[in-house]
């Protein structure tokens, strides 16, 4: 303050003004700096990019485990989830612990990593992941799942992986 206003502890003592308004009538210029002119050191970039990496790293390896891939796309909203247990990348989240979710106006509770595919935020689900160690009983207009439950919609089977359309 003593900087931009030599005079201001006499202005500001003889006054009833509080220290924010004083401030303002100094009408100060914001001083903006370029963000080109910020430099980013190689050990921050090294870090950015190994914790990239090792997102990267776990994503790739949960779509790589063994088992039956269901693919649940449609309308799906997010209730609740562990937030400190879950790994974001490229609108993409891969949650370890646990989702829960409601599908056709019925929730539903994954208790086992999934991979969300969000669209505008965390809860609004475009597409849902979830790597079964059982392949669930068809029904012809739905999948019972064991350890989730039945989900209504159209589904299509190719080897051990499985896309289930839901409204």
């Amino acid at each position: 303050m003593d900087e931009l206003s030599p005079d201001w502890k006499e202005s500001f003592f003889g006054t009833k003004t509080t220290l924010f308004e004083l401030i303002k009538l100094l009408d100060i210029a914001p001083r903006k700096q370029a963000i080109e002119e910020v430099q980013i050191s190689p050990e921050t970039e090294a870090t950015v990019n190994f914790a990239v990496e090792s997102r990267k790293k776990e994503l790739d390896e949960f779509e790589a485990q063994i088992g039956t891939h269901l693919f649940i796309e449609g309308e799906i909203i997010a209730l609740s989830f562990d937030p400190m247990n879950i790994v974001p990348l490229d609108g993409r989240l891969l949650h370890k612990n646990y989702i829960k979710v409601r599908i056709n106006n019925q929730e539903y509770l994954v208790q086992q990593p999934s991979l969300t595919y969000c669209a505008g935020g965390l809860k609004n689900i475009n597409k849902l992941l979830i790597v079964l160690k059982d392949k669930p009983l068809e029904t012809g207009d739905s999948l019972v799942i064991t350890g989730i439950g039945e989900l209504m919609g159209q589904y299509t089977i190719q080897e051990d992986t499985i896309n289930l359309v839901v409204k």
